[in-house]
């Protein structure tokens, strides 16, 4: 068990009861913008790697796909075995236990800035899609891994702007909140999209995530998100 496994299994029972059953806040937000870039998935080979707890694979197979949840730390997959609702194998991203040509959609969720290096898990996902298959990525910012110190205030108090300390270093950020403490890998997003470039993926969509203005009124901690969006959504194809 690596480093970064081994502090995702101590802070495994914190992240279950932060997460609970519908998710944080930040899952909330992101999991109808993750539906819509999927579309319909009915009798799609869908694989979620680092499925965590299991709680967007369920999502997946109660819309009618065939989903694997890959998880490599015991306690999370222990989690989403005891609940059940779709299939979970151990395994990394970095090493795929699948054959060539075997899925039709790919997830990274909320994953990449937990793996350092995180190229060969984009050259094993575009191994294990079909051609035509879609990578669905969601990624904190670049512009939000890129502090340690995170916000800046008004002479009132409020939040007025995300510091940006060291956007252009690629290095590891310790992430704690809640009882969780993991490490999180922070790199500009000209590394990513040209890592996803030279593996061969073409970019078919990207959004910066934005909370709509009824979003904000039911949950004003959103408002945020348009001082610094604190995630991206990206959806690359495997070439025909």
């Amino acid at each position: 068990m690596n480093e970064d496994v081994a502090l995702w299994e101590e802070s495994a029972q914190a992240w279950i009861n932060h997460l609970g059953n519908r998710g944080d806040q930040s899952r909330q937000f992101m999991d109808p913008r993750v539906h819509r870039a999927f579309g319909d998935v009915q009798g799609k080979r869908i694989l979620d790697i680092g499925s965590g707890e299991g709680r967007f694979t369920r999502q997946l197979a109660e819309r009618g796909a065939d989903v694997i949840g890959l998880e490599p730390t015991p306690k999370l997959r222990e989690q989403a075995e005891k609940i059940g609702g779709a299939t979970y194998i151990e395994g990394q991203g970095e090493k795929l236990p699948f054959d060539d040509k075997t899925f039709d959609a790919v997830l990274f969720y909320l994953v990449l800035i937990d793996i350092e290096p995180f190229e060969p898990a984009l050259e094993e996902a575009f191994r294990v899609l079909k051609p035509g298959g879609r990578c669905i990525v969601v990624n904190s910012t670049s512009m939000n891994t890129a502090s340690n110190r995170l916000w800046e205030r008004n002479n009132d108090g409020r939040r007025s702007a995300w510091l940006v300390e060291h956007y252009g270093t690629r290095q590891r950020v310790i992430a704690e909140w809640n009882g969780i403490r993991v490490n999180n890998y922070h790199r500009p997003l000209s590394t990513y999209f040209r890592a996803f470039l030279v593996t061969g993926f073409l970019l078919r969509d990207f959004q910066e995530s934005l909370p709509t203005e009824q979003e904000v009124a039911a949950v004003p901690d959103l408002a945020n998100h348009n001082i610094c969006p604190f995630f991206n959504l990206q959806v690359w194809e495997k070439p025909r």
